[in-house]
């Protein structure tokens, strides 16, 4: 099955992390864009550049497990984050989508992965 047009743009946005790249996030993130974590409780978009994208450089790549559309306007993602160390930690995230641009981010991380094994990317 092809993958659909939203699921493409989420993972962008993982490779947008990885490369430091944020022009990536500024074309798919809508202007009314929410983020919501343990410690961010629904923050607006300059918020989340201002207090999301600078632990950018907290992680060396995302190994993607999951990416999949789960409605007609979210896509559902479970990761295992590598850091600079090379310690992983697991979330997952739940992105809402309004037309064809990012309009909420719902993060819940900090599972500790086994230290055997390497992360795979198998989504």
């Amino acid at each position: 099955m092809p993958e659909s047009e939203r699921v493409r743009v989420t993972r962008e946005t993982y490779r947008a992390f990885e490369a430091r790249d944020r022009t990536i996030l500024d074309a798919v993130l809508s202007d009314d864009f929410r983020f919501f974590s343990a410690a961010h409780r629904g923050i607006d978009r300059e918020q989340f550049f201002e207090r999301v994208w600078p632990n950018v450089d907290g992680l060396t790549r995302y190994a993607l497990l999951r990416a999949e559309e789960i409605s007609s306007d979210a896509v559902l993602v479970t990761y295992d984050a590598v850091q600079p160390d090379g310690s992983t930690y697991r979330g997952t995230e739940i992105f809402s989508f309004t037309g064809s641009r990012m309009s909420r981010a719902e993060a819940y991380s900090g599972w500790t992965t086994p230290a055997e094994g390497s992360p795979r990317e198998s989504a």
